[in-house]
C-alpha cells in the first residue's frame, strides 16, 4: 500500500439504528478526522444514521437490521465494496467484524477491526489484519496477534479563554474529608461494566460520590 497517497476508508458499524452511543459517536468522530487528513471517507451503516454526517462524509446505507449470516446484508456489503475499492475497510464491533470477515478478501487489502466493549467471544476479530482494543480490560481480554491499544480520541477543550469557574477556589482550600465527586456516562447495558465500577467503588477507602448517567435494561440491577 502506498502511504504516501490518500487513503479511500470504509468504516462499517452494524447497530440496528436504535440509538447513537459511544460506538457510533466514535466513527462519527474519526471519520471527520481521517477526512480532515485528506483521505476519502466512507461509511456503512444503518440508514437512519445519514443523516448525522456531513456530505463531504460519503454514506451507504445497509440492511443492518438483518441478522449477520443474512445473504441480503451480505450481498448489500460486498456490492458496496466494489463500488468503493477501499484500501482500508475498518469494522467497528462484534457484528461488523463478522461482517468484514465473510466478504470476499479482493475487496479489502487491508482489514481493522475496533473492539468497544468486553464480550464473550472476540472470533469475530480473528479474521482481521489488525485489531484495536479501546482499553487495557479489552485489550488483556483478546487473542490477536496484531492487536493494538488505542484510546477513543477526543477534541481538547480550549480552556485558556474560560472563565474561572467559581468553585476552584473553594475546591483547592476543602479539607481531605470532602468527597471526590465523580460521573460515569454510557448506556446501561452488560458491556459497559457499570456492576465492575460499583463494585470497585464500594472497595475505596477515602470518601467519594459517584453519579452514574444512563439509560438501559442494567438500570434496576445496578440501583440495587
Amino acid at each position: 500500500m502506498n502511504r504516501s497517497r490518500p487513503l479511500t476508508i470504509a468504516l462499517l458499524f452494524a447497530t440496528p439504528g436504535t440509538g447513537w452511543g459511544g460506538m457510533e459517536k466514535h466513527t462519527f468522530d474519526l471519520a471527520l478526522e481521517l477526512n480532515r487528513r485528506g483521505h476519502s471517507v466512507h461509511v456503512m451503516a444503518h440508514r437512519s444514521y445519514q443523516n448525522r454526517f456531513p456530505a463531504k462524509v460519503h454514506f451507504h446505507p445497509l440492511p443492518v437490521e438483518c441478522s449477520r449470516l443474512n445473504p441480503r446484508l451480505r450481498f448489500a456489503l460486498r456490492q458496496c465494496l466494489r463500488r468503493i475499492k477501499p484500501d482500508v475497510l475498518h469494522a467497528h464491533g462484534n457484528k461488523a467484524a463478522q461482517l468484514a470477515g465473510q466478504a470476499p478478501p479482493g475487496l479489502a487489502p487491508l482489514r481493522v477491526g475496533t473492539v468497544h466493549g468486553i464480550k464473550k467471544s472476540h472470533r469475530a476479530f480473528l479474521r482481521q489484519d489488525a485489531v484495536i482494543a479501546v482499553s487495557p480490560r479489552v485489550f488483556e481480554n483478546l487473542e490477536h496477534d496484531n492487536k493494538h491499544l488505542i484510546y477513543n480520541g477526543i477534541t481538547p477543550e480550549d480552556v485558556s479563554e474560560r472563565a474561572p469557574c467559581p468553585d476552584d477556589d473553594r475546591a483547592s482550600t476543602t479539607d481531605d474529608a470532602t468527597p471526590t465527586r465523580c460521573i460515569a456516562v454510557g448506556r446501561l447495558e452488560p458491556v459497559k461494566g457499570f456492576h465492575t465500577l460499583i463494585e470497585a467503588w464500594a472497595q475505596l477507602t477515602q470518601p467519594a460520590q459517584l453519579t452514574i448517567y444512563g439509560e438501559g435494561t442494567e438500570r434496576p440491577r445496578l440501583n440495587a
